[in-house]
């Protein structure tokens, strides 16, 4: 394995804003550690509510302060009452400073200026390029200490060295590549990974990116002990990397293996967007009930949003319905942060296609995040 890091762990008091704002000046001063602050339960961390707001969400547009602080904030409905249920998601989405109407890379003059690049590239007009020489020229305008998995991730392929692109290929790349380094200009990022690969990555991932920021993780306990909630070990290997969504069948899906029949894309009578643990609620219950034309998509980072990602998954079904499903209340959770933006998805970056709505599944709106009655929970879940 070679050279192992040091690692320092802390059983810190029940004092959150103590902690919390101990850690946030710690990872300040060790840019190099990898500092993470993990709650007893999520629910826990509104008592630092004005850590979150003060330092961690604005401290960089403030006054230039950069962290890469990661909080752990166990998140999931499994019956223990409204104090051990909900990291309050929402609150972390609302402190997000990306525009729900505009998508990265998109625009007039972005475009003027991918066309003459191309023109420079293709000065021969065969209307081909190395992926190869474009890689070098991102790298050049903003270094990436990953420059093969920044390539390999948004083209798909393993070996670009001999690879050729055409031009509608080399447009996707780049305005695909703006978005992913749009992440650089937001204040926080708010992951909910479904995987043991994909919760190693993301912690990877943080660790080696060029640019710190806050990562908040919503992650269930519940996970740690389902029997299905597993990864082989080739999804962290070599050419790896976190994805920020996951479709059933494709890179990273760790329930492959069951081979749950399914009819072709263009069959498919319903796309369900869910997010974190309550993907293998839906898939058991889908298995249990023999179900064969509705398919479950992972939206892996919620923040800032992966819009470029969400299109290619969209025009996969071009005749479903799509729908939300969220463990949450209504008026918690994610879909107030993700239906405007699923909408601007399909506005701008498939405009030949028709908008069609993103419908809610989940419990009503409430004041609480969850019921007190154990008896409840089950009925509500059911």
């Amino acid at each position: 394995l070679g050279q192992q890091a040091t690692l320092q762990v802390c059983n810190s008091s029940l004092s959150e804003a103590a902690v919390l704002g101990f850690e946030y000046g710690y990872s300040l001063e060790s840019d190099l550690a990898l500092t993470i602050w993990e709650a007893q339960f999520g629910d826990f961390a509104n008592v630092a509510q004005h850590i979150l707001d003060n330092f961690i969400a604005s401290g960089e547009s403030k006054w230039g302060q950069k962290s890469a602080l990661v909080l752990l904030l166990p998140h999931g409905y499994d019956g223990q009452g409204p104090e051990h249920s909900s990291a309050r998601l929402e609150r972390f989405l609302q402190l997000v400073d990306d525009d729900p109407d505009l998508v990265p890379g998109m625009g007039e003059e972005f475009r003027d200026e991918m066309e003459r690049a191309w023109k420079v590239f293709d000065s021969e007009g065969t209307g081909w390029v190395p992926v190869s020489e474009i890689a070098n020229w991102l790298d050049q305008i903003k270094p990436a200490p990953k420059k093969t998995i920044l390539i390999d991730e948004l083209t798909g392929v393993g070996n670009h060295n001999d690879r050729m692109m055409t031009k509608e290929e080399y447009f996707l790349l780049v305005s695909g590549w703006m978005r992913r380094n749009d992440e650089r200009r937001h204040n926080i990022c708010v992951v909910n990974p479904s995987t043991p690969a994909q919760y190693f990555h993301v912690l990877r991932r943080q660790i080696h990116r060029p640019f710190p920021k806050p990562l908040i993780v919503m992650s269930p306990k519940y996970l740690l002990h389902h029997k299905a909630c597993l990864s082989p070990l080739d999804d962290m290997g070599p050419n790896t990397f976190f994805r920020r969504i996951i479709t059933e069948g494709g890179v990273c899906d760790n329930m492959v293996h069951r081979k749950h029949k399914l009819v072709p894309n263009d069959q498919m009578r319903r796309m369900v967007l869910c997010s974190g643990k309550i993907f293998y609620d839906l898939y058991h219950a889908r298995s249990a009930r023999k179900i064969d034309d509705v398919t479950f998509v992972r939206l892996e980072q919620i923040a800032p949003f992966p819009f470029d990602r969400l299109a290619q998954v969209l025009k996969m079904y071009p005749n479903a319905e799509f729908v939300w499903a969220q463990e949450e209340p209504k008026n918690m959770g994610a879909y107030s942060y993700v239906a405007p933006r699923f909408t601007t998805c399909q506005k701008l970056l498939m405009p030949d296609l028709p908008i069609r709505e993103l419908k809610y599944c989940g419990r009503p709106p409430a004041a609480s995040p969850a019921t007190g009655l154990f008896k409840t929970h089950q009925q509500e879940r059911a």
